[in-house]
C-alpha cells in the first residue's frame, strides 16, 4: 500500500480511511504486529473484517482513501 501511495506523491499518513478485510479471523493478531511493525499511524480510522476477498487465494484485501491537499 505504500508504494502504491508513494507513486502518486502520498503515503500512509495521508489515509483517510482504511478496511481491512481478512478470509479468517484468527489472522487478526499476525495482522496487529505487521501494522505495529509499519507503524501504523494510529490517527487513521481503520476498521478489520472477517470476509471473503475478491481471489481465493488472497488472505487479506485492503481497501482505503487517501486525500492530498490540493
Amino acid at each position: 500500500m505504500a508504494a502504491l501511495l508513494a507513486g502518486q506523491g502520498a503515503s500512509v499518513r495521508d489515509l483517510a480511511w482504511v478496511v481491512i478485510y481478512l478470509r479468517s479471523a484468527g489472522s487478526r493478531a499476525q495482522l496487529d504486529r505487521v501494522l505495529r511493525r509499519r507503524s501504523w499511524p494510529l490517527d487513521v480510522p481503520l476498521t478489520v473484517v472477517e470476509a471473503a476477498v475478491c481471489r481465493p487465494e488472497w488472505l487479506v484485501e485492503i481497501e482505503g482513501l487517501a486525500v492530498r491537499p490540493a
